[in-house]
């Protein structure tokens, strides 16, 4: 008979607190996305178990969302694009697609309450996702996703990787401090993030207009930085960004506008 009790012993991660706003909304979030099984604990409060009975943890409320991938735990799912699709169903949003730890199959979400967490998929399993690593990632998603994942990588200092899957060699900008070329642009950005290594992007919204993408993005180069209002304008030529505009803005400590700036 096998044993599914949990193991226990010295260095194990057990147990998981996750901000929430509405505690039973979390809840069902993830025991729809996941399957996780939800108990009462003696003190009457709502925790859960993962689908192996390994890891337990709560819903805490009140308790500000980890909205930035300091540190960051992956959920293990059997069919990454499936549980992506349960995922926007249930209120989550996806914050980097498959595709960029490639070959690993990875991808990133925020909860409903604006929490991240990663997805990992076991290659052996790649042909239930339907992924196909080997294609050009340009050709399997929009352009839209294209612009999100560009800035995602070069974020994630990957810069060679996000020219050399997004952009064409004959790409030209508009940003007046440097020349006007591709190589130029990627040189530029590789210095940038040899000094700001801890950047980290936040994309409020995407537009896309045939051949054209809009990202709005909230992006800190340092902690505890209010940061910049950054607005990104790609052109698209078969499936590569062939032009590109960037406008910043800074992010006041203060202000007299209640509306804010996202």
């Amino acid at each position: 008979m096998t044993d599914h009790s949990p193991k226990y012993g010295n260095g194990k991660i057990c147990y998981i607190e996750i901000p929430a706003i509405d505690i039973n909304r979390s809840a069902d979030f993830y025991k729809k996305v996941f399957g996780w099984q939800t108990r009462i604990r003696g003190d009457g409060s709502l925790a859960f178990d993962d689908t192996v009975g390994e890891v337990s943890g709560s819903w805490i409320p009140g308790r500000k969302a980890s909205a930035e991938p300091g540190l960051l735990l992956y959920i293990m799912v059997d069919n990454i694009v499936a549980t992506i699709d349960l995922l926007i169903a249930n209120g989550g949003t996806i914050v980097q697609p498959v595709g960029i730890d490639a070959p690993e199959i990875t991808a990133r979400f925020k909860d409903p309450v604006g929490n991240i967490f990663g997805l990992y998929q076991l290659p052996e399993k790649k042909n239930k996702g339907n992924i196909d690593m080997s294609k050009n990632k340009s050709e399997k998603i929009s352009h839209k996703d294209s612009a999100k994942s560009f800035l995602q990588l070069v974020v994630a200092r990957k810069i060679h990787d996000a020219y050399a899957t997004y952009v064409a060699k004959e790409m030209q900008h508009h940003n007046p401090w440097f020349a006007g070329d591709a190589v130029s642009l990627e040189k530029a950005m590789e210095e940038n993030h040899s000094k700001n290594p801890h950047t980290v992007i936040d994309i409020k919204r995407v537009l896309e207009d045939e051949n054209f993408v809009t990202v709005h993005s909230h992006i800190r180069m340092q902690p505890g930085e209010p940061g910049f209002a950054t607005v990104h304008i790609f052109r698209f030529e078969k499936d590569r960004i062939i032009e590109l505009w960037d406008i910043a803005q800074p992010v006041p400590k203060e202000t007299p506008n209640k509306n804010g700036m996202f």
